[in-house]
């Protein structure tokens, strides 16, 4: 009896060789930032009903999707980096890649930030 098998193309085996290798070798952090990532990616895909206000929506969005994201962002920011993706991730995070640019004194990433080089406030 002949057994039909399948063989990806080229290109579906690199896909699939990537992301097994970037689930074997992924930091938590780095598993924390494609979690808040995709939160994020749904709440820009909801569809707010029209007939809501605006601090309707915005409850609506926080209760449905921000509030998650919040909770993967402390959690992401408590971890040491271990590596440089991890510090990339903790900046795209923590400035909301890129539209906010934290203190320096006081912001978490540049508290990380001096501390990985030894530098002081």
């Amino acid at each position: 009896m002949d057994t039909a098998v399948s063989i990806p193309s080229r290109r579906q085996a690199t896909h699939v060789n990537a992301n097994s290798m970037r689930s074997a070798t992924e930091t938590p952090i780095l598993r924390l930032l494609r979690a808040w990532e995709a939160i994020n990616a749904e709440a820009h895909e909801y569809a707010v009903d029209d007939s809501l206000d605006i601090d309707a929506a915005d409850k609506l969005l926080d209760r449905l999707f921000y509030g998650r994201a919040e909770a993967i962002k402390n959690e992401l920011m408590t971890l040491p980096c271990t590596c440089a993706a991890d510090f990339a991730a903790k900046l795209i995070v923590d400035t909301i890649k890129g539209s906010s640019i934290q203190e320096w004194e006081t912001g978490e990433i540049w508290t990380e930030a001096r501390r990985l080089t030894g530098i002081s406030r």
